[in-house]
């Protein structure tokens, strides 16, 4: 249908104002940042008044007639600190009048979400008992200068706009939803802003990309509002899977926090920091399709004991029950919770993982811890075990995407995998493992490191932590040679505690390739799923390259 645009508000009508006939142009003044429209010919009495209150969409007539308003044009300003007030005073003028419907309301949309870049509109949700109580918003809301959208398709959707151009505002200010309670969309919704609120990642990551279709779809309201479709679904996907506001109000009862938790991060756990009366703690709350409850005792235990002969770790902190786990489920979601004492320490930065003092020191650290590993699984009856290394739920997800995938990297995970099946176990290079002690998973205190996330634990090779744990470091190798005299350094300082035999040295390319397969696997295992942020995705994505490229390496498996 053909669009016509004015640069001014012109009605042209042959049957006065009342009824608007054929030949109905209309369109309005276009300054900076106000609504554009564009209305078609029309050949519909009262076509116009339907189409004021079809707010944007494409309206068919009971005739073959129609009605096209594209929407407001796209622009976003920075986020305005005056938006909560707005709505607030909004709400109020909105609770006054109606003082005789029970109802609730929520500010929701991009203004609710301090820091995101937004439209200057403020968005409410209303929500009643029966989506039939919503007509008596009707006059009310239209007397304060509303419009409401007769001609809604969604029965079960009230919607209105106050400062609609064509009804003679300056520019749209306050959209209102209202919905039936526990309507599936108010879920959305709210979901949605509150987790944005929670996660600065995610925050940035949608930030960025409204900019990005407000630039490439500046007139085009749904190409925008599609753009925004599959970040919208991921967010809400990791939101359904997310701890809720229960989850964290029990551990702060039963670790008796001193402040709310506040999120930190989610890769397969999800990771908060709060106080109590020892200071500082992390709090991890387990999924229970991710770890058993045995398997995260059994992960807890050993922290807890490699704690108490002073080994330098995150120390695990009892529940007010004296429990180092707390099973806590609500609305159908299971978790484990565990708390540490947080790290007051450091991250190395890529010059001072370089150094050999600390590439050496590192080493020791890792052959002590796996002493320690040895003298425990002889004195305990680990009754509450860690799985062995082919049941891990990493190596499970990892295996099970390689299966029905197709390429290098599937093909190398297979490989590594039939190898590992094959070989040899024995208490002098076979045991209880950190499993991912990377640079990301300790911090240097004083000189020391400490070491915390034994979430991947298990019954493993010993020469495989040394692979997991230099298998971020080697990406600064500058060139080859460098690479090698980094492994060189790391094992001089793991064999000056605990020797490894030539023929095991001889396997650490072996075990290096699994470890970035594993790696590569899980990692596009968990985005296949929707469970990572758009900003952890894009970190992956970064590397993604890097991973292909050196599981190429011609590699023995003997």
């Amino acid at each position: 249908m053909e669009k016509v645009n004015f640069d001014s508000l012109q009605i042209y009508s042959s049957l006065g104002t009342s009824s608007l006939g054929d030949g109905l142009i209309a369109a309005w003044k276009l300054g900076s940042g106000c609504d554009r429209y564009w209305i078609s010919w029309c050949l519909e009495t009262q076509i116009l008044r339907w189409g004021i209150h079809s707010f944007g969409v494409f309206w068919k007539a009971s005739t073959t007639r129609s009605v096209c308003m594209s929407n407001d044009s796209i622009y976003l300003i920075p986020y305005d600190e005056k938006w909560p007030k707005l709505a607030i005073k909004e709400i109020a003028t909105i609770r006054e009048a109606l003082p005789d419907i029970n109802f609730e309301i929520e500010h929701i949309g991009s203004t609710a979400i301090p820091g995101l870049s937004a439209k200057p509109i403020i968005d409410l949700l209303i929500s009643v008992e029966r989506i039939s109580d919503a007509v008596q918003f009707i006059q009310p809301l239209e007397k304060l200068n509303y419009n409401y959208w007769r001609d809604n398709p969604q029965k079960d959707h009230f919607y209105f706009v106050k400062g609609l151009p064509l009804a003679g505002g300056k520019g749209r200010t306050h959209h209102v939803h209202i919905y039936q309670r526990n309507h599936d969309e108010i879920k959305r919704r709210i979901l949605f802003r509150d987790y944005l609120k929670a996660h600065p990642e995610s925050l940035k990551a949608y930030s960025d990309l409204k900019s990005t279709l407000a630039c490439q779809f500046p007139d085009d309201r749904e190409a925008y509002t599609t753009g925004k479709t599959e970040f919208v679904s991921s967010i809400l996907k990791l939101a359904e899977e997310e701890p809720s506001f229960k989850h964290l109000r029990f551990v702060q009862s039963l670790w008796e926090l001193h402040k709310n938790p506040t999120f930190h991060r989610y890769l397969a756990n999800h990771v908060y920091f709060s106080s109590n009366e020892g200071g500082e703690i992390v709090i991890r709350l387990t999924p229970a399709a991710h770890r058993s409850k045995n398997e995260v005792l059994a992960e807890v235990a050993f922290m807890d004991d490699l704690a108490r002969k002073e080994f330098p770790l995150a120390i695990p902190i009892a529940s007010k029950n004296g429990e180092l786990v707390e099973s806590i489920e609500f609305d159908g979601k299971l978790f484990f919770a565990t708390v540490f004492k947080k790290i007051e320490g450091l991250r190395t930065t890529d010059e001072e993982s370089l150094e050999p003092e600390f590439l050496f020191n590192w080493g020791a650290y890792l052959a002590q811890l796996h002493i320690h590993s040895m003298e425990y699984g002889k004195s305990k009856n680990l009754e509450d075990r860690r799985p062995e290394w082919e049941f891990d739920a990493v190596k499970v997800k990892a295996a099970s995407f390689a299966k029905s995938s197709i390429g290098p990297a599937s093909a190398r995970l297979q490989e590594c995998i039939d190898w590992l099946s094959q070989l040899e176990k024995g208490d002098e290079h076979y045991g209880l493992i950190h499993g991912d002690l990377h640079r990301g998973n300790f911090f240097v205190v004083e000189g020391q490191i400490v070491s915390f996330d034994y979430d991947d634990s298990c019954f493993h090779w010993f020469l495989y932590d040394l692979a997991a744990s230099l298998s971020t470091v080697l990406k600064l190798a500058k060139h080859e040679s460098h690479r090698q005299w980094i492994i060189a350094v790391f094992f001089d300082g793991y064999e000056s505690i605990r020797p490894f035999s030539h023929r095991w040295k001889g396997r650490f390319e072996a075990f290096y390739q699994y470890r970035l397969s594993l790696v590569f696997n899980w990692m596009n295992a968990m985005i296949a799923e929707g469970r990572f942020s758009s900003a952890t995705i894009e970190n992956w994505k970064s590397v993604e390259h890097w991973y292909l490229d050196n599981m190429k390496r011609p590699t023995v498996f003997s």
